[in-house]
């Protein structure tokens, strides 16, 4: 009976020992992460506030030049308006 005792308390401390070196692990692993999350974003930080920053405001252009946007969609509506895929006859 103190073989099994002493069985039981050996795998309970082997466990012990696992989770602690598991999570110690974890932890080294999460503050090593954050330390280079950290380096970078001071990189970027950098690069942000040597950037130059007289940038020019785009012109307020139309996006088709020289077409008739609207007039495009609105005969492709009244196609399908009129389309008899949609008609009311066939319901």
């Amino acid at each position: 009976m103190k073989n099994y005792k002493s069985i039981i308390c050996v795998v309970a401390a082997v466990c012990l020992l696992g989770t602690a070196a598991f999570c110690g692990f974890r932890i080294y692993h999460y503050y090593a992460e954050v330390d280079e999350q950290t380096e970078a974003f001071e990189e970027i930080a950098e690069m942000v506030e040597q950037a130059p920053t007289d940038e020019t405001v785009p012109d307020d252009a139309p996006v088709s030049e020289g077409e008739d946007v609207l007039a495009k969609y609105q005969e492709l509506y009244l196609q399908w308006e009129q389309s008899e895929f949609l008609s009311e006859a066939q319901f």
